[in-house]
């Protein structure tokens, strides 16, 4: 079964995605800040991880930033009201951008599409 982590600190859309994910099969954990993130990434290692960037304590960019600071790479599909400008050195980790709001059939085919490749997708 995959794993996916969802970060969001909105929990209605937390709740709605770990909902829509589980009924497709997948393995959901939510998370609701980027610290507990981290946390959480000390536990286990998710297929993919769902990470907003607008979020207290540590934002979508400190998680990213953590994560490349302690050489742990793995899938990433930013989610925001507010599409990044440029990702700079964020692009080896990012697969990805969703734009709130966005369909959850968008989100869904997107997701299995990650889970099931290896390769990072351009954004």
């Amino acid at each position: 079964m995959k794993r996916i982590f969802v970060v969001d600190d909105e929990l209605d859309i937390a709740e709605a995605l770990e909902t829509v994910l589980e009924t497709e099969g997948y393995s959901v954990r939510t998370c609701p800040d980027g610290e507990d993130c981290l946390q959480a990434l000390d536990e286990e290692t998710p297929d993919l991880v769902l990470l907003d960037i607008m979020m207290p304590r540590l934002n979508g960019y400190g998680v990213l930033d953590r994560l490349e600071k302690a050489g742990r790479q793995m899938p990433v599909l930013l989610m925001s009201a507010v599409r990044p400008a440029d990702l700079g050195g964020y692009r080896d980790q990012v697969v990805g951008f969703m734009q709130k709001p966005f369909s959850l059939d968008t989100l869904l085919d997107r997701v299995a599409d990650l889970v099931d490749s290896t390769a990072c997708r351009e954004l």
